[in-house]
């Protein structure tokens, strides 16, 4: 993931590509900034990882909740449909 957002940090403050830093001999002069937004880009890169992850697992909990609610709700409407059962042969031998 870093590689891919590495390539998108063409610029520095000074606006000037990093391509040409390099070949300018100048790379030592603005390590700090070049290291500073690759570290800024991993952690971006690492943020948008999370709130991915996040979102997936949101959607992993709403659908196993959802389906959990249904079954009971499917049971509990069973429960109130089924006819009433037979008395047993204990409470017919009590009356």
């Amino acid at each position: 993931m870093l590689t891919v957002n590495v390539l998108f940090l063409d610029l520095i403050d000074s606006h000037r590509p990093i391509g040409s830093l390099m070949w300018a001999g100048d790379w030592s002069s603005q390590r700090d900034a070049i290291l500073a937004k690759i570290n800024l880009a991993y952690f971006s890169s690492f943020q948008g990882a999370l709130c991915g992850a996040a979102l997936a697992v949101s959607f992993k909990m709403f659908k196993h909740y959802y389906l959990k609610d249904q079954r009971n709700q499917q049971l509990q409407k069973e429960n109130t449909d089924a006819p009433p059962e037979p008395p047993m042969a204990e409470e017919l031998n009590s009356l």
